[in-house]
């Protein structure tokens, strides 16, 4: 641990050595090849979000007794606790991954952006609605699994990860309708949520 945190003390401590007009210049460089990305028609991305937001809509209309037992306490059939509890995080963990990949495509690729444009921002937010009630499940058949065998470091930290993640579709959302930056008020809450989960 000690080359990693001497490094890592390294870099903080010499950004403030490093001149600020350097920063800017990185920065406008950044910004302009973003801007040279946003090409593609608001309404295609549109119809993916859409399509995406379909998808989703169809599996928890086929797939509602699986993703909605567990808020009545019940285990659907062929299903342990354990697998149930695991399988809702493993799927929760990968639509994440998927839905805020796609997010990101479209707020850089898109050529009005994410927030400018009314279409997308309705498909977005649909699309986060659909991840926040995936996070709600997969948080209830964590708990149901939780009730029946209790507390393990693993289930807790699993709990940590469900909760981060639903908070960052909530300030994803908040972002997406006032334009303000919530990437500093999420990662807080992880930070703060993880250190008192450390000290459990």
């Amino acid at each position: 641990s000690l080359p990693v945190g001497a490094y890592l003390f390294g870099l903080t401590c010499g950004t403030n050595r490093e001149p600020k007009t350097a920063g800017h210049a990185r920065e406008n460089a950044i910004q302009s090849k973003i801007v040279a990305l946003r090409r593609v028609p608001a309404s295609a991305w549109s119809i993916l979000l859409g399509a995406f937001s379909a998808i989703y809509l169809l599996f928890i209309v086929l797939q509602g007794g699986y993703l909605f037992s567990a808020l009545f306490g019940v285990l659907p059939d062929g299903f342990t606790a354990s697998h149930y509890a695991r399988q809702g995080f493993f799927e929760l963990c990968w639509i994440m991954a998927l839905n805020f990949v796609l997010l990101f495509i479209v707020s850089i690729s898109g050529e009005r952006g994410l927030r400018r444009g009314k279409a997308p921002k309705i498909m977005g937010t649909i699309l986060l609605g659909e991840s926040i009630l995936f996070a709600v499940t997969a948080a209830s058949k964590l708990l149901l699994y939780i009730q029946r065998f209790g507390f393990t470091p693993l289930r807790l930290q699993s709990a940590w990860l469900i909760s981060v993640l639903l908070m960052g579709c909530v300030a994803t959302l908040w972002a997406l309708w006032t334009g303000r930056d919530t990437v500093r008020s999420w990662a807080l809450f992880a930070g703060i949520s993880l250190a008192l989960l450390h000290l459990y």
